[in-house]
């Protein structure tokens, strides 16, 4: 095995600060082998959170202070505001609050305080019988759930809390509602609604793909006509 250090007029340099990564070769014949690489498609968002601090340490790797993060080594964080917005960095070494990313970061792209990014991890393509594509997606739990007896009716009017904060960020929604009535739900604080999606009766069908930070209220309100009888039963799955 040797380190790559081609491509780039500054590799040199750049390889003195960055901990040494080598390839690694994987037989796949009797007189074949091949490099052994993680596609970039192949990555799934676990979280989305924000930076606490910024530094460098003694050894020049970049590390963010993160408190609480799910990170862990071998994922990447993918910066969604701040100078360094768009840039996947590798993850070198984390603890509990901080995360070392393994490459140096300019000046023109340092990360800041309060910028915002998400957690990306590998997952393992594979085929079916017949050559589709399958990936295998990371294992979501659900985060908490929502129970509503329609007795008490949701409204046209004003919204009615379902969650005062959430407990986790949630990236799925599993919903079912028998209240036969289409419903809106809601986040932000009371009297400032926002819709994020609706309930349409019955509830929907499959498992939706949302965005809802931590701590956020969740609220519903009927859209066309109050409810009178059911349950509308919802899955935070983070």
């Amino acid at each position: 095995m040797s380190s790559i250090l081609s491509g780039f007029s500054h590799a040199d340099k750049l390889f003195k600060k960055m901990k040494q990564m080598y390839v690694t070769l994987k037989q796949v014949g009797e007189q074949s082998v091949a490099l052994e690489v993680l596609a970039r498609l192949y990555y799934q968002e676990i979280s989305s959170d924000i930076v606490d601090s910024f530094a460098t340490n003694s050894n020049g790797s970049p590390v963010i202070t993160a408190a609480g993060h799910s990170a862990i080594v071998g994922d990447l964080i993918r910066m969604t505001s701040g100078n360094s917005a768009k840039i996947d960095y590798f993850i070198q070494a984390v603890t509990a609050t901080t995360i070392v990313l393994d490459s140096p970061i300019s000046s023109a792209l340092v990360i800041a305080g309060a910028d915002t990014f998400k957690i990306m991890r590998s997952i393992q393509p594979s085929t079916d019988a017949d050559g589709n594509l399958n990936i295998t997606p990371v294992q979501q739990d659900v985060k908490e759930s929502v129970d509503y007896d329609h007795a008490v009716p949701v409204t046209t009017g004003a919204w009615t809390e379902l969650i005062a904060a959430t407990g986790a960020i949630t990236k799925q929604l599993e919903i079912f509602d028998s209240s036969g009535q289409l419903l809106e739900l809601g986040t932000g604080a009371a009297a400032a609604e926002v819709r994020k999606l609706l309930i349409t009766p019955g509830g929907n069908d499959d498992i939706l793909g949302v965005s809802i930070p931590a701590g956020t209220r969740i609220s519903v309100r009927a859209v066309d006509a109050d409810t009178a009888a059911g349950f509308l039963a919802i899955n935070f799955i983070g």
